[in-house]
């Protein structure tokens, strides 16, 4: 069994439930290409901030589930129209954890707005008059943000799947799974990839329903689509 080392964790209220991921698992989860990904952590955008020491003692570098969500937020606003620069996504993504802290509840406060020209985080006391005086701005990601008020993984899971599966950094290391059950998605796919039945693969998990294995294999074959489409 490997282990993290937090001592490497750049945080200083980083919580012992990190969750771990390498680049190619952040790309897939998040929905972003890979080499955004490495992009992104050459240029200290979202670095990999957690090491993982195998029993080899190899060292593998990964992605924290905060630094997942932050991945997936500034791919989200970058997919806008028109998009706006990447130095502006991510001056906003940086204001939103420096006035809100990491992803959680209290980021249903947080208003991302834009006026069609620039993106920012609405400030709730002045409105952000200073900002942009009368001119009128459109509130973003409205229901994604709402939901954190109930689910930290909102951000990361398109709405159609948040009922069949979650993403928390306490359960399987913060890979995706069966809602409320320690399964990994990963591992109903990989049954459905040997040519299983819904009911056949129910069969070897009795407690999960068709439904369940239905929509949580229609979500990682979104996961493959994105990446298809990445490509």
């Amino acid at each position: 069994m490997g282990k993290i080392n937090e001592s490497t964790v750049m945080a200083s209220n980083a919580s012992p439930n990190l969750g771990f991921y390498d680049a190619s698992t952040a790309a897939r989860l998040a929905q972003v290409p890979v080499r955004t990904v490495r992009s992104w952590d050459r240029n200290g955008i979202v670095p990999p901030i957690v090491e993982w020491v195998d029993e080899r003692g190899e060292t593998t570098y990964g992605y924290t589930f905060e630094g997942l969500v932050y991945l997936r937020l500034i791919r989200m606003m970058r997919e806008l129209h028109p998009p706006f620069p990447l130095r502006k996504v991510v001056s906003t993504v940086k204001f939103l954890r420096e006035n809100y802290g990491p992803p959680s509840p209290k980021w249903v406060e947080a208003q991302i707005v834009s006026d069609g020209n620039d993106i920012w985080v609405l400030n709730p006391v002045t409105a952000s008059a200073s900002k942009s005086g009368q001119i009128p701005f459109k509130k973003l990601f409205e229901r994604e943000f709402a939901l954190l008020a109930e689910r930290e993984d909102a951000i990361l899971i398109p709405h159609r799947f948040l009922r069949w599966v979650e993403i928390k950094p306490g359960v399987r290391n913060g890979m995706p799974v069966v809602r409320n059950t320690g399964i990994e998605t990963s591992t109903i796919h990989a049954a459905f990839a040997q040519n299983l039945t819904a009911q056949e693969i129910k069969s070897r998990f009795p407690f999960l329903t068709v439904p369940q294995l239905i929509h949580t294999e229609e979500y990682e074959e979104f996961l493959d689509t994105q990446l298809d489409l990445a490509a």
